[in-house]
């Protein structure tokens, strides 16, 4: 029997990237002649990767023969031949007898070889089909200039040595009309210091450590945490000082605003408040990082009863003020003080009016007194 390999193709397939996102297989497809015709039947395949210049097999269908020039697969692989075409993903571990995926360092040696052993499943021997397939355009697929892939699947783009999945040394990742993906896994015991965007759940990103000492965290969109790894919704979370070298503007146009009412009874809700000067639990709240400095301010629980719109209930249960929704209330007090200093003066004005009215008849009371005495 005669055999000839009239054609051999061996390519890159990225459909079959593995999680990491890593190509771990190849897509070969040939041509089988028998003594001059084109097989049709099953076939039985050895392949094996080989660098003929080392000489070493650094990969075989089933892994037995890694590191070991020369030898044949122990086990083949059963494919279907039509008109002399065959196909199949080298390294695809869920066909039968390819228990050996491809590691991508492999392709760190330019010149490889695919080389494959046939047997028509009959009474006719094994034999080895040649040329050898040239893999010259596989190994620009795995390894591009300046980028590594290990065989743990992490990539280095400027150096051979990934730390980690991803590993950019000396240079920037820029990003252009598109997103940038970086997500840390539930339950990733890696060590501390991550950048987490846009995962699909709602959460968003933080830039620092798990115990203590961030500087920045975002866990749900609309909700920004800096210094905290606590979850928070539609609100800023920080610990320790903010300083603010511009102006903190509120949307406050007529135009944004409904159902506007007055504020009643705005000087006895502010007289039923207490100022206080106060330092904080530092040893019972260690999370929340208090200073140890003397604070004035008001307790939440008084501002709850007279002006609830000031207090917020924050995430973990505890009350929280917002001072800039008292000022309103401050300012309609001050108004009402007013109006009451105005209404005094005016009835101070009227009763020095009487007054000085009734200091005339006195006078003149006295004028005729003083007459009356003189004639006798």
């Amino acid at each position: 029997m005669k055999i000839r390999k009239q054609l051999g193709v061996a390519s890159l397939v990225i459909c079959t990237a593995t999680y990491a996102g890593i190509p771990k297989a190849i897509n070969h497809q040939g041509l089988i002649e028998v003594d001059g015709e084109r097989y049709s039947g099953t076939g039985l395949f050895k392949f094996a990767i080989v660098d003929p210049d080392a000489p070493l097999n650094v990969w075989s269908n089933d892994g037995s023969i890694t590191n070991a020039f020369g030898g044949i697969p122990g086990t083949a692989v059963s494919l279907a031949v039509s008109n002399g075409v065959y196909s199949v993903l080298l390294g695809d571990t869920t066909v039968t007898n390819m228990t050996s995926e491809i590691p991508p360092s492999i392709f760190a040696d330019d010149n490889l070889v695919l080389r494959i052993w046939f047997d028509d499943d009959g009474p006719n021997p094994e034999q080895r089909l040649e040329p050898d397939v040239k893999l010259s355009s596989v190994p620009a697929a795995f390894r591009l200039p300046g980028v590594f892939v290990n065989d743990a699947g992490s990539v280095g783009i400027g150096t051979q040595d990934p730390l980690s999945l991803v590993d950019v040394t000396n240079g920037d990742i820029v990003v252009n009309n598109g997103r940038m993906r970086l997500t840390r896994r539930v339950g990733d015991p890696t060590p501390p210091g991550y950048l987490l965007t846009d995962d699909n759940t709602g959460r968003g990103w933080f830039l620092g450590q798990l115990d203590g000492g961030f500087n920045l965290f975002m866990q749900t969109v609309g909700g920004l945490n800096i210094g905290d790894v606590n979850y928070v919704t539609g609100n800023v979370l920080m610990h320790n000082d903010l300083t603010v070298g511009g102006t903190i503007i509120n949307p406050s146009d007529i135009r944004f605003k409904d159902n506007i009412k007055p504020i009643s009874e705005s000087l006895s809700r502010i007289l039923a408040l207490r100022g206080v000067s106060y330092n904080w639990k530092q040893g019972e709240f260690p999370k929340w990082r208090f200073d140890k400095q003397r604070h004035v301010g008001l307790i939440a629980q008084d501002v709850q009863t007279v002006i609830p719109e000031a207090v917020a209930v924050m995430d973990d249960g505890y009350l929280g003020v917002d001072y800039g929704r008292v000022t309103p209330v401050l300012v309609e007090a001050v108004k009402e003080m007013h109006e009451r200093m105005l209404n005094k003066d005016c009835l101070i004005e009227q009763q020095e009016s009487e007054i000085g009215k009734l200091k005339k008849r006195l006078a003149r009371l006295e004028s005729l007194i003083l007459n009356s005495e003189d004639r006798r």
